[in-house]
Protein backbone atom coordinates (compact mmCIF):
# COMPACT_ATOMS: atom_id res chain seq x y z
CA UNK A 1 0.00 0.00 0.00
CA UNK A 2 1.26 3.45 -0.93
CA UNK A 3 0.22 6.80 0.50
CA UNK A 4 0.05 9.29 -2.35
CA UNK A 5 -0.39 12.99 -1.70
CA UNK A 6 -1.74 15.90 -3.70
CA UNK A 7 -3.24 19.22 -2.79
CA UNK A 8 -4.82 22.47 -3.85
CA UNK A 9 -6.08 21.10 -7.15
CA UNK A 10 -8.44 24.10 -7.33
CA UNK A 11 -10.61 22.52 -10.03
CA UNK A 12 -12.94 25.12 -11.57
CA UNK A 13 -10.81 28.03 -10.33
CA UNK A 14 -9.85 29.78 -13.55
CA UNK A 15 -7.99 32.61 -11.78
CA UNK A 16 -5.51 30.09 -10.32
CA UNK A 17 -3.98 30.01 -13.81
CA UNK A 18 -2.89 33.61 -13.31
CA UNK A 19 -2.27 33.48 -9.54
CA UNK A 20 -0.02 30.42 -9.64
CA UNK A 21 1.11 30.43 -13.26
CA UNK A 22 -0.62 27.15 -14.01
CA UNK A 23 -1.08 26.01 -17.61
CA UNK A 24 -4.57 26.50 -19.06
CA UNK A 25 -5.11 22.73 -19.14
CA UNK A 26 -4.00 22.18 -15.52
CA UNK A 27 -7.22 20.31 -14.65
CA UNK A 28 -6.67 17.72 -17.38
CA UNK A 29 -3.01 17.31 -16.42
CA UNK A 30 -3.90 16.72 -12.75
CA UNK A 31 -6.77 14.33 -13.58
CA UNK A 32 -4.60 12.33 -16.00
CA UNK A 33 -1.86 12.02 -13.37
CA UNK A 34 -4.36 10.94 -10.71
CA UNK A 35 -5.76 8.23 -12.99
CA UNK A 36 -2.32 7.03 -14.14
CA UNK A 37 -0.61 7.06 -10.75
CA UNK A 38 -3.22 5.52 -8.42
CA UNK A 39 -4.33 1.92 -8.07
CA UNK A 40 -6.75 0.02 -5.84
CA UNK A 41 -4.21 -0.59 -3.04
CA UNK A 42 -3.27 3.10 -2.67
CA UNK A 43 -4.49 5.75 -0.26
CA UNK A 44 -4.79 9.21 -1.81
CA UNK A 45 -4.41 12.09 0.66
CA UNK A 46 -5.70 15.37 -0.76
CA UNK A 47 -4.56 18.33 1.31
CA UNK A 48 -7.41 20.75 0.79
CA UNK A 49 -8.94 22.97 -1.82
CA UNK A 50 -10.31 20.38 -4.21
CA UNK A 51 -12.27 22.90 -6.23
CA UNK A 52 -13.50 26.44 -6.37
CA UNK A 53 -16.85 25.98 -8.20
CA UNK A 54 -19.08 23.05 -9.18
CA UNK A 55 -18.43 21.19 -5.93
CA UNK A 56 -20.58 18.16 -6.74
CA UNK A 57 -19.14 17.69 -10.24
CA UNK A 58 -15.50 17.86 -9.19
CA UNK A 59 -15.80 15.92 -5.95
CA UNK A 60 -17.83 13.19 -7.63
CA UNK A 61 -15.05 12.84 -10.20
CA UNK A 62 -12.90 11.39 -7.40
CA UNK A 63 -15.37 8.49 -7.02
CA UNK A 64 -13.92 7.10 -10.27
CA UNK A 65 -10.50 6.62 -8.73
CA UNK A 66 -10.00 3.04 -7.53
CA UNK A 67 -8.00 4.00 -4.43
CA UNK A 68 -9.17 5.04 -0.97
CA UNK A 69 -9.43 8.81 -0.64
CA UNK A 70 -8.81 11.12 2.34
CA UNK A 71 -9.68 14.81 2.12
CA UNK A 72 -8.04 17.20 4.54
CA UNK A 73 -10.40 20.17 4.10
CA UNK A 74 -9.12 23.60 3.11
CA UNK A 75 -10.27 27.18 3.02
CA UNK A 76 -12.22 26.58 -0.22
CA UNK A 77 -13.82 23.30 0.97
CA UNK A 78 -16.96 24.82 2.53
CA UNK A 79 -19.31 21.82 2.67
CA UNK A 80 -19.80 19.53 5.66
CA UNK A 81 -17.71 16.40 6.14
CA UNK A 82 -20.82 14.33 5.45
CA UNK A 83 -21.40 16.12 2.15
CA UNK A 84 -17.87 15.29 0.99
CA UNK A 85 -18.21 11.65 2.09
CA UNK A 86 -21.42 11.41 0.05
CA UNK A 87 -19.62 12.93 -2.93
CA UNK A 88 -16.49 10.90 -3.54
CA UNK A 89 -14.39 10.79 -0.36
CA UNK A 90 -13.85 7.92 2.09
CA UNK A 91 -12.68 10.07 5.03
CA UNK A 92 -12.80 13.84 5.61
CA UNK A 93 -11.08 15.90 8.33
CA UNK A 94 -9.36 19.20 9.05
CA UNK A 95 -6.05 17.57 10.08
CA UNK A 96 -4.94 14.04 10.85
CA UNK A 97 -1.85 12.26 12.03
CA UNK A 98 -0.27 9.02 10.93
CA UNK A 99 2.68 7.02 12.16
CA UNK A 100 4.68 5.92 9.13
CA UNK A 101 8.20 4.51 9.10
CA UNK A 102 8.51 5.33 12.83
CA UNK A 103 7.71 9.00 12.18
CA UNK A 104 4.70 10.77 13.64
CA UNK A 105 3.32 12.86 10.79
CA UNK A 106 0.58 15.49 10.89
CA UNK A 107 -1.17 16.41 7.64
CA UNK A 108 -2.69 19.85 7.26
CA UNK A 109 -3.55 22.43 4.67
CA UNK A 110 -1.57 25.31 6.13
CA UNK A 111 1.74 24.83 7.94
CA UNK A 112 1.22 24.12 11.64
CA UNK A 113 3.46 24.66 14.63
CA UNK A 114 5.23 21.35 15.13
CA UNK A 115 5.49 20.35 18.76
CA UNK A 116 7.74 17.65 20.16
CA UNK A 117 5.01 15.12 19.46
CA UNK A 118 5.22 15.39 15.65
CA UNK A 119 8.25 14.63 13.52
CA UNK A 120 6.89 16.09 10.27
CA UNK A 121 4.10 18.44 9.16
CA UNK A 122 3.12 17.77 5.54
CA UNK A 123 1.14 20.70 4.21
CA UNK A 124 0.24 22.72 1.17
CA UNK A 125 -1.53 26.09 0.80
CA UNK A 126 1.59 28.04 -0.17
CA UNK A 127 1.48 26.81 -3.82
CA UNK A 128 4.70 27.68 -5.61
CA UNK A 129 6.23 29.72 -2.81
CA UNK A 130 9.51 28.35 -1.48
CA UNK A 131 9.17 29.34 2.13
CA UNK A 132 11.38 27.53 4.59
CA UNK A 133 9.60 27.18 7.91
CA UNK A 134 11.62 24.42 9.56
CA UNK A 135 13.16 21.09 8.69
CA UNK A 136 10.02 19.48 10.14
CA UNK A 137 7.76 21.07 7.50
CA UNK A 138 7.32 19.53 4.07
CA UNK A 139 5.58 21.67 1.45
CA UNK A 140 3.86 19.65 -1.26
CA UNK A 141 3.47 21.79 -4.39
CA UNK A 142 1.71 20.79 -7.59
CA UNK A 143 3.35 23.72 -9.34
CA UNK A 144 6.83 22.50 -8.37
CA UNK A 145 6.40 18.79 -9.04
CA UNK A 146 4.80 18.85 -12.49
CA UNK A 147 1.26 18.26 -11.11
CA UNK A 148 2.14 14.71 -10.10
CA UNK A 149 1.38 12.87 -6.88
CA UNK A 150 3.96 12.74 -4.09
CA UNK A 151 4.70 9.37 -2.50
CA UNK A 152 4.86 9.58 1.31
CA UNK A 153 7.76 7.16 1.38
CA UNK A 154 9.83 9.52 -0.80
CA UNK A 155 8.83 12.60 1.22
CA UNK A 156 10.07 11.29 4.55
CA UNK A 157 13.35 9.85 3.27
Amino acid sequence: MRYLITSDTHFGHKNIIEYSWRPKNFEEIIKDNLIEETNIDDVLIHLWDVCFWNDREYNNWFKNLQCRKILVRGNHDKKTNGWYMNNGWDFVCDTFSLVYDNKNIIFSHQPLPVWKYYDINIHWHLHEKSIFISDKHKLISLEKNGYKLENLENIIK
